[in-house]
């Protein structure tokens, strides 16, 4: 069919386009790393102008064929639909039929029978096989494919799965002038559709030739690493002492799937070769390494901000989507209004709502000026959006739409107030042609609703590989499918274990097996896998004078050995490749670093008596860790929180205490509660509950819920009262001021009651779990009752949790003299009676221990001591404040350097 050349790929497809011949590629790397060096080489012999390289990938390169053809014979040709349409048309296709209604995603079916399509023609294999008839999937893509190529030749459309046929036929017909002559780069395997075409470019007249690589003087050897962070590592380092000592070099690095080590490749390389990257004057500068295979269009910041301003139009939007909107920088105002908008978000988190309403955030962000949260620009922005949403049709083309979607947008500010790098401004011309390539949908979708549109232009964003361009950079990371046809000055293969190399066999869907197996469909087979990893193995050991071929010994809990691939290839240590291994940036700052050790472990004191806020947890959190005391209540340190669905704790809480409060204000004793009948006892509970329901401003379906829930649990409650020796309840919700240790704290106690013998009892209500062990501690962390008891003083005979959770209902607590019921031990006969004889002097110790933990709050003690050490960080929500891990991490090599 052609002549194979004996040149090195790389230069003769360079000597070529010097000649004009046009240079077709197997991937679009190559074609892009062609006519770089053809740019490269025009400038060094001193031209200040050339023509564009012609190389092409392969696709493109039909696309361009088509292009011309259609060109010289305007309205004689079919329209060639792009991806985005042809998918459309398979959804279409399927969803008509009776097999849709058992479908759960169409649409990723539609994806699927889509490329068992395009290979059906690739392979060019018949759809009147009996074979078909054989399976219920393939029953089904046969139909479904009949339904698509009517829906196309109705249409007046042309799909890329025939493209290649059609120009084939076009070239044996001489409807249009082929090239003199086509050289082909990086092509080892050929379908039938491609060989077809091929042949009809040779019988036309046209030159072909395929380069056939020349493997470079073999040097390659095999290593091992504990896990894949290791092996991406020890990669970074070897290339970055090569390029130290050579920076004119190009370095490759092929993954064995390149997509579930992109995580690791890009935090390594960054932090060994880029280690100045995260500093704030390097945004949007370039990189020394380049990743192929880009993320999908949708992983970009920018285009998720696009896609949550068009989805808030439409309906309400998730907390933490609204959260991620509210924090973007691209949309207009940002910056200026950067901590406004976060205390908007925290603002949405104290609410609870599951889901936010664009009018909900409008009348927030525009509400009262004096609320921290105000955010008068995005609020007249929210304004200009909703109103231009009101005046858009219900149906309309995906044109239409897309002038749409692109005005709501400049209505919100997006792509932001602050100068784009050169990637964000790449990604926002992506944007820009995927709205262009969504409008071409009017073709085949004549009529979409907003949320039709929207979601449209969501799963296309979804399948579209988008990478921005950049400078040729010394190191080229690829996925080892991509590495045909290159040349570097050294190689990395990452990833070879046994368990991804070679891959496991794939056959297609829906195309039955024998008629794979006839055509020779590349995965179809173990043996057929195996024979081609086995070649571009052979072909990766050949690209490169230098190859590294390495592999992780440990995934997660599961042990990696060596491919078997890769097994005859002499094995190194890490410690021959990499000797002597260099010393980290983080190490070397460091080491060379010139500290001054300031210990400021104190705040300004404050006055006597000063009245604090917080009440008991001002005791509560110096006892767990000074520095969390003065950052929560002297600096107003605060997390935003989490939003929940319905009600958080604090809120159940809060309804329960309400509900409890009124039931004891009509009751006021336990005699008064016995004396009540079940069905007496019942009522009064729910007129309770109806009220605190009410009071909150829950819904009606959601209020109802709650109700049943509460009222369950508080005649369970009851029922643990019941069993209490005799008392009256002679206050609720109480509010006291005592001052300790020259502070002045202000106390809500849950409930007092009287007992029987005219002492004094107080109740702490507790919806989680209680234990009264933490009273005991020098530092106490339950310190609310034992202050409470100090309030009290000596009439107090009696301190208690009061558990409220649902099938645990009980009391929990200690009393002076004798039992007082199930749960209420006499401290007399208690484990703790040894180091406490006497009631009289556990209060002394209590007033002892709070006074204290109260001056040292007043004195301004605010030592970073945790009392459990990491136990009581793991509840800290304020670790970036304190800075304890820096604080521990005296030697940087103990935080990974």
């Amino acid at each position: 069919m052609w002549a194979p050349t004996e040149q090195a790929a790389m230069y003769e497809a360079l000597s070529a386009l010097q000649d004009g011949v046009t240079v077709i590629t197997s991937t679009r790397r190559l074609a892009r790393t062609l006519g770089r060096q053809h740019d490269r080489w025009q400038a060094q012999r001193g031209r200040r102008a050339w023509p564009s390289a012609r190389a092409w990938q392969w696709s493109d390169w039909l696309e361009q064929l088509w292009l011309s053809m259609h060109l010289s014979e305007p309205g004689e040709s079919p329209m060639l639909l792009n991806r985005l349409q042809e998918h459309a048309l398979w959804e279409q296709a399927i969803r008509d039929t009776p097999e849709a209604r058992e479908l759960l995603q169409p649409s990723d079916i539609a994806r699927a029978a889509h490329t068992a399509w395009q290979v059906l023609h690739a392979f060019e294999i018949s759809l009147e096989s009996p074979h078909w008839r054989r399976s219920p999937d393939s029953r089904a893509f046969a139909v479904w494919s009949k339904r698509y190529a009517s829906a196309s030749a109705n249409g007046g459309f042309l799909d890329h799965a025939r493209l290649p046929t059609v120009i084939a036929e076009s070239i044996s017909q001489g409807r249009f002038p082929v090239p003199p002559a086509v050289l082909f780069v990086g092509f080892d395997e050929w379908d039938k559709q491609q060989q077809h075409l091929v042949e009809s470019l040779r019988a036309s007249g046209c030159v072909l030739r395929q380069s056939v690589p020349r493997e470079q003087g073999k040097h390659a050897v095999r290593t091992a690493f504990a896990d894949a962070y290791e092996e991406v590592s020890a990669a970074a380092v070897w290339i970055g002492n090569r390029l130290q000592r050579q920076s004119e070099q190009v370095v490759g690095v092929a993954l064995a799937g390149l997509d579930s080590y992109r995580p690791v490749i890009r935090s390594c390389f960054e932090d060994i070769l880029e280690p100045g990257a995260i500093l704030p004057e390097a945004f949007g500068e370039g990189s020394c390494f380049d990743i192929s295979l880009g993320r999908v269009l949708v992983d970009y910041p920018l285009v998720q901000t696009a896609l949550q301003v068009l989805a808030l139009v439409h309906e309400p939007q998730a907390l933490g989507e609204m959260g991620s909107l509210l924090r973007s920088p691209h949309i207009g105002g940002a910056e200026r209004e950067m901590t406004q908008r976060a205390l908007l978000d925290g603002q949405l988190l104290k609410r609870g709502q599951a889901r936010v309403a664009l009018d909900s955030v409008r009348r927030l962000a525009g509400g009262q000026q004096t609320q921290a949260y105000h955010c008068p620009i995005l609020g007249q922005a929210l304004e200009d959006l909703q109103q231009q949403a009101s005046r858009l049709p219900l149906h309309q083309p995906a044109a239409a739409w897309a002038m749409a979607f692109s005005q709501l947008l400049h209505s919100l500010g997006w792509p932001g107030e602050r100068a784009l790098s050169s990637d964000e401004y790449q990604t926002a011309q992506a944007w820009d042609k995927l709205l262009q390539e969504f409008a071409s949908l009017s073709c085949v979708l004549p009529q979409l609703t907003y949320g039709e549109a929207l979601q449209q232009l969501r799963r296309a964003a979804r399948g579209r590989a988008y990478q921005a361009e950049a400078p040729e950079v010394p190191i080229q990371i690829m996925d080892i499918g991509e590495v045909h046809g290159m040349r570097f000055d050294a190689l990395w293969v990452l990833g070879l274990h046994d368990e991804r190399w070679p891959p496991a066999a794939e056959p297609m869907p829906f195309i039955p097996m024998p008629l794979q197996q006839q055509a020779g469909i590349p995965g179809t087979s173990a043996g057929q896998v195996l024979a081609r990893a086995v070649a571009t193995t052979e072909r990766l050991i050949g690209c490169a004078p230098e190859v590294v071929l390495s592999y992780p010994q440990r995934e997660g809990d599961q042990r990696l050995a060596a491919s078997p691939l890769i097994n005859p290839i002499p094995a190194i240590s890490v410690k021959e490749l990499l000797n002597p291994w260099p010393e980290a940036y983080a190490r070397q700052i460091w080491r060379h670093a010139r500290l001054d050790h300031l210990h400021d472990t104190s705040a300004p004191p404050l006055a006597l008596h000063t009245r604090a806020r917080g009440g008991a947890g001002v005791i509560r959190e110096q006892a767990r860790c000074p520095f969390r005391a003065f950052a929560i209540y002297r600096l107003g340190a605060r997390p935003l929180g989490e939003g929940v669905p319905g009600l958080d704790r604090a809120q159940r809480g809060a309804l329960i205490h309400q509900v409890l409060q009124d039931l004891w204000s009509a009751l006021a004793s336990q005699a008064a509660l016995r004396r009540l009948s079940k069905p007496e006892l019942t009522r009064l509970t729910r007129e309770a509950v109806k009220q605190a329901l009410e009071d909150a401003g829950l819904g009606e379906r959601f209020g109802k819920l709650e109700g049943e829930r509460l009222i369950a649990l508080i005649q369970e409650w009851l029922e643990v009262e019941r069993a209490r020796a005799p008392f009256e309840v002679l206050a609720t919700e109480a509010r006291r001021e005592f001052t300790i240790g020259g502070l002045t704290l202000e106390l809500h106690i849950d409930r007092i009651d009287r007992l029987s013998d005219g002492h004094l009892a107080v109740i702490d209500y507790k919806t989680g779990d209680a234990a009264i062990e933490a009273w005991f501690e020098e530092r106490p962390e339950e310190p609310q009752l034992p202050l409470y008891a100090l309030v009290l003083g000596d009439d107090c005979a009696m301190l208690a949790f009061a558990k409220l959770k649902r099938g645990q209902c009980s009391y929990l607590g200690l009393c002076a003299a004798q039992e007082a019921g199930p749960g209420l031990a006499a401290l007399q006969g208690s484990k703790w009676a040894n180091r406490h004889p006497s009631w009289e002097g556990l209060l002394a110790t209590w007033r002892a221990h709070i006074e204290s933990l109260a001056a040292e709050f007043r004195l301004g003690n605010a030592r970073v001591a945790p009392k459990n050490g990491p136990e009581t960080c793991r509840t800290c929500a304020l670790p970036g404040l304190c800075r304890i891990a820096e604080i521990n991490a005296t030697d940087p090599q103990s935080s990974n350097d």
